[in-house]
């Protein structure tokens, strides 16, 4: 424990880490006026108010981890990093009265982790309109939020665009433990035939999920679109996940083009893709993928997926690809594998490598 008023004898104070259980009286850390480096806890989103908005008046530091609550573990923060990041926890934001707009964030703020806050949100799209410059975000954490469904509930696009686009500077996304999350996207009436505002993960180059046991199809096709830039897909231990790209069609069957053909599936940017203990996942899309950027996928535990087609019915391997990772005990499935070309298992072959390292726990 800091003893009160100790801080008020360090006026040039630059740089102040602080365990994230000791919390200071806000007046004490709005007094050091050269503090360029700042990590700590507050008591409150007022006091969290109180310090971005007196820190924006003069000279803000240059990096800071702020944590509303103190529920956070070594896996979400290092003290020893320099960042611009806001966190928080512990049921820190249950308080019905935060209204849009009504909790600040610093005007350069890069990465937000919500843990267990409390969020009353369907979706995390609606969170983001309680948070001042939530816009700029580049990295978000999102970890056991029993109330989100979704990352963004499709309505009108009239009021889509009352919302506005709260996603355009999210380059990194993870999603954990989330027990009612469905998907990504979340249609309300017939707001499935409403065009989806341009931009909003247009930067959105990393996506992971984990331990959402709800979810059943991460992304319908017809808004894969969306993610034009995504480059890293990771999907672990989601129990009742079946497909990753999903078809919107209620009987459930492959969409067709005017050819008659499986209508084709693009993913122009995606390097890497790792599906891990999925038991019920049947296929990562109907019909056909195009991914020619695609270099490494990993496979563990997805013992219903018969098909593993990065540039299916092609007579070549992708020409980035340089590794296929398989679990030494599921040779077998591997060889089970269904193929669109006949000698696709040939020709991927020499990328296969049968290893274990690459399946720890996170």
């Amino acid at each position: 424990m800091i003893p009160t008023g100790v801080l008020h004898s360090l006026s040039l104070l630059q740089q102040l880490r602080l365990p994230i259980h000791i919390r200071l009286p806000i007046e004490e850390v709005l007094a050091l006026k050269q503090l360029e480096d700042f990590f700590g806890s507050v008591n409150s989103v007022s006091d969290l108010n109180r310090l971005i908005t007196f820190r924006q008046s003069m000279m803000p530091p240059s990096f800071y981890s702020i944590f509303l609550a103190s529920k956070f573990g070594e896996q979400c923060i290092s003290e020893t990093s320099r960042r611009k990041l806001v966190g928080f926890a512990k049921e820190s934001l249950m308080d019905s009265s935060l209204g849009e707009g009504k909790i600040l964030l610093p005007r350069d703020i890069e990465e937000l982790i919500f843990l267990g806050s409390g969020l009353r949100m369907v979706s995390l799209a609606d969170g983001f309109l309680m948070l001042n410059n939530a816009k700029y975000v580049k990295k978000c954490e999102v970890s056991a939020e029993d109330e989100i469904e979704c990352v963004i509930r499709l309505s009108s696009t009239e009021e889509q665009q009352s919302r506005g686009v709260p996603f355009q500077s999210l380059e990194k996304l993870l999603l954990c433990c989330l027990r009612n999350f469905i998907g990504l996207f979340m249609w309300e009436g017939k707001a499935a035939v409403a065009p989806l505002l341009p931009g909003i993960f247009t930067q959105l180059t990393v996506l992971e999920i984990l331990s959402c046991n709800k979810m059943k199809k991460l992304i319908p096709r017809s808004l894969l679109q969306t993610l034009p830039n995504l480059q890293n897909l990771k999907v672990r231990h989601c129990e009742e996940i079946e497909e990753i790209i999903g078809d919107e069609d209620d009987d459930g069957s492959p969409v067709i083009n005017s050819s008659g053909d499986l209508a084709e599936v693009t993913m122009p940017r995606l390097k890497k893709l790792e599906l891990v203990d999925l038991p019920k996942l049947k296929s990562i899309c109907k019909g056909r993928i195009v991914c020619d950027s695609i270099e490494n996928i990993i496979i563990r535990l997805c013992m219903n997926l018969k098909k593993v087609a990065p540039r299916d019915g092609q007579p070549s391997p992708p020409p980035s690809l340089k590794e296929i990772i398989v679990h030494p005990l599921e040779k077998e499935w591997w060889e089970s594998l269904e193929w669109e070309h006949p000698n696709a298992n040939n020709f991927l072959q020499p990328f296969v490598k049968f290893v274990h390292h690459a399946f720890r726990t996170r």
